[in-house]
């Protein structure tokens, strides 16, 4: 959330919070920056709208629910977020997007904004395309000369893609723009240890570390 890298590798275990986590970290963002955008993509609209369904569901009987004033699901799921400080009106969108038939997000070519997530990254076949589209999306600022955070992060698991770990290795070496996150299925408190153990019962042990661990 508070990352100052402008390039975020996260390549986790299974049941981690990738999804939910970047989006209450957008959700911060977009309450505090003025015209804040967001926008998440994933290969298929059903992915994409977990973090839509999932924030929604977070934001039941809290604070921040308040401040959403518009949340369609058509032509594609978005969050408006809205409010008055005195006379100042402050607004912010959320978006939640496909790739697009080509599968390489040219349908979002015209896009401007500060932040793309690219969810489930690793289910990308031409994943070093659809990041080289993306990132010239990220230039520019608002109507009120606010210059865009400019942040570009892949969240998956370790699934067995070339280009996901080529971008990995892009971050994981770049001292002054790159993060990278390896995190353990353990670490997330929600899950418990019955489920974990149930999990690993169904996957073969070879690939235990790969699930779990996010290992390569």
């Amino acid at each position: 959330c508070m990352a100052t890298q402008s390039f975020i590798v996260a390549i986790c275990g299974i049941s981690t919070g990738k999804t939910i986590g970047v989006a209450m970290a957008a959700a911060y963002h977009a309450v505090l920056s003025q015209l804040f955008k967001f926008m998440n993509v994933a290969p298929t609209a059903w992915q994409s709208n977990l973090m839509f369904n999932g924030l929604l569901e977070l934001a039941e009987d809290t604070p921040f629910n308040s401040l959403i004033t518009n949340k369609p699901k058509k032509p594609y799921p978005n969050i408006r977020i809205e409010y008055m400080v005195g006379e100042k009106h402050f607004s912010s969108l959320l978006e939640f997007m496909t790739l697009g038939e080509s599968g390489n997000a040219d349908n979002i070519f015209s896009y401007r904004g500060d932040w793309i997530n690219i969810d489930e990254a690793g289910q990308i076949d031409d994943l070093s395309t659809v990041v080289t589209n993306l990132v010239t999306r990220l230039t520019g600022g608002t109507a009120e000369n606010r210059p865009y955070l400019g942040r570009l992060s892949l969240i998956s698991n370790p699934w067995e893609n070339p280009d996901l770990w080529l971008l990995y290795d892009m971050a994981l070496q770049d001292k002054e723009d790159g993060l990278v996150f390896n995190i353990d299925t353990k670490k997330n408190k929600n899950t418990t240890e019955k489920q974990i153990k149930f999990a690993l019962k169904m996957i073969p042990s070879e690939l235990h570390a790969r699930f779990m661990s996010g290992a390569r």
